[in-house]
């Protein structure tokens, strides 16, 4: 089954592209912050589709962004600011490739301290929502040990500029149906090679 792009009622994806100013991990992700679910859903179809996870092997800073049919208004205002508040509760992912094609990862979380759960399974894999393929970070793999909650959950990525990956977040509701709920981003910062400017 192919989702549906995610659009919000009355917006116009549009074409869209990234601000040359925005070249660094929080310009990038703050550039991201303030499009709407339709612009994403936009980027991310638009972009290359995935080859490797092995670069996110370097994942660095990480955000939560558009839940959608949320654009305007304190709740997404809000949303926006706790996603970017040092003490929110999700701090971002940690991947380890096993070859390009596959991995492992695990969520990191704050609450009254640091921790991490959520373990995930990585691949290449066509993607849910327009059958391209992505990176697909499956909660509901073989032998995981999660709890019943997170297991319909099942994230994408694709990189939409270099060093950046973003992609949807969807959960599979009772009876089958799947919708995707918000968007995050995840910023590559690549190690720098001895003898590079």
């Amino acid at each position: 089954m192919v989702l549906k792009p995610a659009v919000v009622p009355g917006e116009d994806a549009g074409t869209i592209g990234l601000e040359d100013r925005a070249s660094d991990g929080v310009g990038l992700l703050n550039w991201l912050d303030m499009r709407s679910a339709a612009e994403l859903a936009d980027l991310y179809r638009n972009a290359p589709e995935s080859v490797s996870l092995e670069p996110l092997d370097y994942a660095g800073l990480c955000r939560g962004m558009s839940l959608v049919g949320f654009r305007r208004g304190f709740l997404a205002q809000w949303l926006r600011r706790r996603a970017r508040s040092a003490r929110f509760i999700w701090r971002g992912k940690r991947f380890k490739s096993v070859d390009a094609q596959l991995g492992y990862g695990i969520n990191e979380l704050l609450f009254v301290r640091r921790f991490r759960a959520l373990r995930f399974q990585a691949r290449i894999a066509q993607s849910i929502v327009d059958g391209r393929q992505c990176i697909a970070i499956d909660y509901n793999y073989t032998d995981n040990k999660n709890p019943w909650f997170q297991r319909p959950m099942y994230d994408e990525l694709r990189e939409v500029r270099d060093g950046l990956y973003m992609g949807p977040v969807t959960y599979r509701f009772p009876f089958g149906r799947r919708r995707v709920l918000c968007y995050f981003a995840v910023h590559v910062e690549m190690p720098r090679t001895e003898g590079a400017d």
